[in-house]
């Protein structure tokens, strides 16, 4: 999906129409006619259907590839909008019962658009339109943004002697599948048309045991093609579908078992193969591989894991729960092997705030309001108010907001970084070398504690703490309706316009934070010998290592009857308590073996058996 700026071009007369680098231009503007379709931003939904007439689009068979329209007003909005067009043999709109229905197959756009004033935006399709140079065509454009701007939004149109445009709006969403009451315009959007002459696509109609039908029988270079196979009965299936002798990758849809491939810059020629249903293996495995389930299914059905749910042991960071298998778990055509995933949370985490807010607040760390950009910061927190953190793994920050407003925020990244420093300079600059990016991800800033935790822990040596929060992909996308408000205590910091990287200055606050911290408990290891004596005390043992015994292991020793070799009581692993280990002696019976070999006779005494 994409949608960018159109070249310049100079308006047009009515009416004009003309094939200018393949686009038809429809319309005029140099006089001044503007409506609010294709949509109405006043409202935070909006539906319109307009009649572009096959006189206007000529009567050659062409591939309809994008649209382009010109908004009358200056500055730019962005809108997420689908795009649907159909054959009709209406010329007007005359009354509800003319609206004009469509399906998920007249689709050919959906996406995010940014519309800039007095510049052509060209809408650029998913899937061509293949307009049959006979019919009219309706154009139909739902816009479902859910956001009402603060500034009225127009564009170009030129009229018509009859009402061939129809639009709704509302505050609620409209389904575009039902007949919402109207109005009724004679002026229609006045439009570019991109055209191009579609390739042929062909399927194979001698296919043993089965058949195959194709969604569209004319595209472009990058449309999404579509077969469907047909067995000839419930025994066979379809096994492979090829395109043009394989050199174009095709793709399985394993819930419908449909076929799907990109239209090559040529005419595509599409075969398949069918035959007999037979079984496949399908492994379930554990995180480490561990084979959990073994099971042996009928090509073309779903299989089903009937074991235990997986689990995965803590380590000395996180938890872990399972959440699911690696891939859908849908209809099999070959041997498959699903994996178990799990979802990682952090563990003996404690918390520190760094100060408490001393009754002031700020847009530190992030803004969000109506006449700016999302606002990244950088911050620096100073050593003295860290002292009981230093060798700590840093898990996670905790803002505090004064209200319980949202922001969503596409894309926010987080960096630490331990600076020589404790005042930021004039200038805007990127994290520092040393900088540690511990959180990358879509978040909402919401209520009033904001909580990020990050992907992986930060180990902080102690120095003035550098933080700083921006997006990846900045934009008026980000914009939000209201202002948020954070509690901040006087220190120096600084935040900037991470839109443009433009405008930045200073203030003296810190955003009040809570840092919370893997909190290292430790335990006492006593090894003891088999009568109790202590032979070695390991104090704080980190929980979750490994301890290791470094005396001396008492001598073997042997009778008539027992070898004796010794062993720990328990196994070494990582320790969550305090515990002794203590020494066992294991007695081994002493047994002779011979051993013949040919005519020679050799004897053994085995004292570990």
């Amino acid at each position: 999906m994409s949608a960018v700026k159109g070249e310049e071009s100079s308006y047009w007369s009515y009416p004009k129409k003309s094939y200018t680098t393949s686009k038809l231009w429809l319309g005029f503007g140099t006089e001044d006619h503007r409506s609010i379709v294709p949509f109405d931003c006043s409202d935070k939904y909006s539906i319109s259907e307009q009649i572009y007439t096959a006189s206007e689009l000529g009567s050659d068979e062409h591939a309809i590839t994008a649209i382009d329209f010109s908004m009358y007003e200056s500055g730019e909005i962005t809108r997420n909008i689908d795009v649907y067009m159909v054959h009709t043999d209406l010329s007007e709109f005359k009354s509800k019962k003319d609206f004009i229905k469509v399906s998920e197959s007249d689709k050919v756009f959906s996406g995010s658009v940014k519309f800039v004033g007095d510049e052509w935006t060209t809408i650029k399709f998913d899937n061509s339109f293949i307009y049959n140079g006979i019919q009219n065509v309706a154009l139909i454009i739902d816009e479902n943004t859910g956001l009402v701007e603060d500034f009225f939004t127009s564009f170009y149109t030129y009229h018509s002697d009859k009402d061939i445009t129809w639009a709704y709006s509302a505050n609620s969403d409209l389904d575009i599948e039902t007949t919402p009451s109207f109005y009724e315009y004679s002026n229609k959007n006045a439009v570019r048309i991109s055209m191009e002459t579609p390739y042929i696509v062909t399927v194979d109609n001698n296919i043993s045991l089965g058949s195959i039908k194709s969604d569209r029988f004319k595209a472009v270079k990058g449309d999404t093609v579509t077969i469907t196979p047909t067995a000839n009965s419930d025994a066979y299936y379809c096994k492979s579908v090829t395109v043009n002798d394989g050199t174009v990758e095709v793709t399985r849809n394993a819930k419908d078992n449909t076929f799907s491939f990109i239209m090559p810059g040529e005419n595509a020629s599409v075969t398949a193969e069918f035959e007999d249903l037979h079984d496949v293996t399908v492994n379930w495995k554990n995180y480490d591989n561990t084979i959990l389930e073994t099971d042996y299914v009928q090509i073309m059905t779903s299989p089903v894991y009937n074991g235990k749910t997986p689990t995965r042991p803590s380590d000395d960071f996180y938890d872990y729960t399972f959440i699911g298998w690696d891939k859908e778990v849908t209809k099999v055509y070959d041997d498959t092997t699903y994996t178990a995933v799990y979802k990682a949370s952090p563990i003996k985490t404690a918390e520190f705030t760094v100060c408490y807010a001393d009754s002031s607040h700020s847009c530190l760390p992030y803004e969000c309001s109506s006449n700016n950009a999302l606002i990244g910061s950088e911050q620096i927190y100073p050593s003295s108010l860290l002292n009981s953190l230093k060798g700590k793994k840093l898990w996670s920050m905790t803002f505090y907001s004064s209200d319980d407003n949202e922001i969503d925020v596409n894309g926010l990244q987080v960096y630490l970084a331990e600076v020589d420093y404790d005042e930021l300079l004039d200038n805007w600059v990127d994290p520092p070398e040393n900088a540690v990016k511990v959180y990358d991800a879509d978040y909402r800033f919401g209520g009033f504690e904001c909580v990020i935790n990050f992907d992986k822990p930060y180990e902080y040596g102690g120095g003035n703490l550098m933080v700083i929060l921006r997006n990846s992909s900045p934009g008026n996308d980000h914009i939000d309706k209201h202002f948020a408000s954070m509690w901040t205590f006087t220190s120096p910091a600084r935040y900037k316009d991470s839109l443009n990287y433009k405008y930045s200055y200073a203030v003296n606050a810190l955003s009040q934070c809570t840092f919370g911290f893997v909190d290292e408990e430790y335990h006492t290891v006593t090894w003891q010998d088999s009568d109790g004596t202590v032979l070695e005390i390991d104090n704080d043992v980190v929980c979750g290592d490994i301890p290791e015994y470094n005396g001396i292991i008492p001598e073997n020793y042997e009778n008539e009857m027992y070898y004796f070799t010794y062993t720990w009581d328990k196994e070494i692993k990582a320790v969550t308590e305090t515990s002794a280990i203590s020494i066992k002696a294991q007695n081994m019976r002493r047994v002779d073996r011979k051993y013949s070999f040919g005519l020679k006779y050799y004897f053994f005494t085995n004292k570990y058996y």
